[in-house]
């Protein structure tokens, strides 16, 4: 919508800059810009107006061509891998490496939805690739270049900044070629590059800063229903279990040992250049309140390189005719697991809870009757009845009318006001009574009663409607074969027209 909005007020300033994701909004700006010009070509629509109503009415319109360049992004991080790792220990190491980054579950996940994690973590990585170079030759270009690169990631995601540390790494790696005198002079070079790339990229960080406080301000939350983290050792242990064990596999997080120690010895260049800031990054996200699988995407390349660093230090010890053999046990061991995996934690994002919950609606609910969505069913749009969807400080709106309108997001935002999901248990109190409808599908409600310590006033919510309503079905996540929340469907008996829903089966 941020990008949309952009488009159609012909705009630079995205008034968003919680992430700040800037590239992002400017690439996905571009994109929609490209669909515009070619619907005005092909007379699909006369002006980025009509753009926009074509793209309220189906929204696949944009999100199709956008989720294609995430993925290309996505394979320039494996190409990257492949290079880094190729830098650090000779080709083998980065075709293995770009190999395991092509398989894992996250990476494949993050390459399908527009995100701004994919995009930071290209920009990241490609920065680490120039850094490693300028530590070996020392040469100015090399500094400059991971400087832009940095800035580049920082305009897409903040935590990136944390990569200039590979410069300070490259300077103390070079000290010894380029001399001290000379290893002064360039110190400053990577931080200043990446100061002047970041504002130059996203000069409205200065120009409207104000909106850039408040929108931090909006992304520091201490709690998130199901994203709550601990200590900084448990949110560590938690990123290991998850990202390394449950990524790449028992035998992935010990070859992955084995092969970054490895690496902090023989490769220097990667050890004093790459590595920190991955490291580092690392920490930092460890270190918040909340925990996301996601934010770990950046430091996937990096266990990949180790992974392949591992299997390499093995290989070295195997006898020459025994090696392709181990080799290919190894990767089979490896890979093997690894892809199943993603193939079934796709198969699980494909199969969701929320659709059959959307199928038994379409099948058994008539069309005149009024809904009570939670999430953003594009398959319920067709409904013929009113579909209402909780807004926060404007109670529940009819999706039909407020698309209709054409909002734009600054009007969302301001009826969100700043929380951080939008459901029953974060509307207004006062306006709960005009979210009554026929039927209700609810997704959010089993994620607060887990937590019912830390949301106590939206759980209340959800309590005093569930308890005034009637069971019809419910549809549980099932692991390995059914994705999504727990999703209540249930009729409401305060709405004013339930008696004319006796037509549905109960349960």
């Amino acid at each position: 919508m941020t990008a949309l909005d952009m488009l159609r007020e012909h705009r630079l300033n995205p008034q968003w800059f919680g992430h700040p994701a800037t590239t992002v909004f400017y690439a996905l700006a571009a994109i929609l810009a490209g669909i515009a010009c070619a619907g005005i070509i092909l007379h699909q629509w006369a002006d980025p107006a009509g753009l926009a109503a074509a793209v309220y009415a189906d929204p696949s319109i944009a999100i199709l061509p956008m989720r294609l360049f995430i993925m290309l992004v996505g394979v320039g991080c494996i190409w990257l891998t492949y290079r880094v790792g190729r830098d650090a220990a000779g080709a083998r190491v980065g075709l293995i490496a770009a190999a395991l980054l092509a398989c894992n579950g996250l990476h494949v996940e993050l390459s399908q939805v527009i995100r701004t994690d994919m995009l930071a973590s290209f920009f990241m990585l490609w920065s680490s690739l120039h850094a490693m170079r300028a530590a070996r030759s020392g040469a100015l270009p090399d500094h400059m270049r991971a400087g832009m690169l940095i800035g580049l990631a920082g305009a897409t995601k903040w935590p990136s900044l944390l990569f200039m540390i590979n410069g300070a790494g490259a300077i103390a790696r070079g000290w010894r070629t380029s001399g001290w005198r000379r290893s002064l002079l360039l110190l400053p070079v990577l931080p200043v590059v990446t100061l002047v790339t970041l504002l130059v990229v996203s000069p409205y960080l200065l120009l409207d800063h104000a909106t850039v406080l408040r929108d931090l301000g909006g992304e520091a939350r201490p709690v998130h229903p199901g994203a709550t983290g601990g200590s900084f050792t448990d949110n560590l242990l938690w990123y290991g279990r998850q990202v390394l064990v449950g990524g790449f596999g028992v035998l992935g997080a010990c070859l992955a040992a084995i092969g970054l120690a490895g690496l902090a010895w023989r490769a220097r260049a990667f050890a004093s250049a790459a590595l920190p800031g991955a490291l580092l990054f690392l920490l930092a996200i460890a270190s918040q309140s909340l925990i996301w699988e996601r934010w770990a995407v950046p430091i996937l390349p990096f266990l990949a390189i180790g992974i392949a660093a591992g299997l390499e230090e093995i290989l070295r010890r195997v006898k020459g005719q025994w090696r392709p053999a181990t080799c290919g046990l190894l990767l089979a061991a490896l890979m093997l697991p690894m892809t199943y995996a993603t193939i079934s934690r796709t198969r699980v994002r494909a199969h969701d809870t929320r659709q059959l919950a959307s199928q038994w609606v379409r099948s058994h609910v008539p069309q005149d009757a009024s809904l009570l969505i939670e999430d953003a069913s594009f398959d319920l749009l067709a409904h013929r009845g009113p579909v209402l969807f909780p807004l926060g400080n404007a109670g529940c709106v009819d999706v039909h009318q407020f698309l209709k309108a054409m909002p734009d997001y600054q009007q969302v935002g301001k009826q969100r006001a700043g929380k951080a999901i939008v459901d029953l248990g974060n509307v207004e109190p006062s306006l709960l009574a005009g979210c009554m409808a026929d039927v209700a599908i609810i997704t959010h409600y089993d994620r607060y009663r887990l937590e019912a310590q830390r949301f106590p006033q939206q759980l209340a919510q959800y309590d005093r409607l569930m308890r005034d309503s009637e069971p019809l079905m419910t549809f549980a996540p099932q692991p390995g074969r059914l994705g999504g929340p727990v999703v209540h469907i249930v009729r409401l008996r305060s709405s004013a027209s339930t008696g004319r829903m006796d037509i549905l089966p109960r349960r």
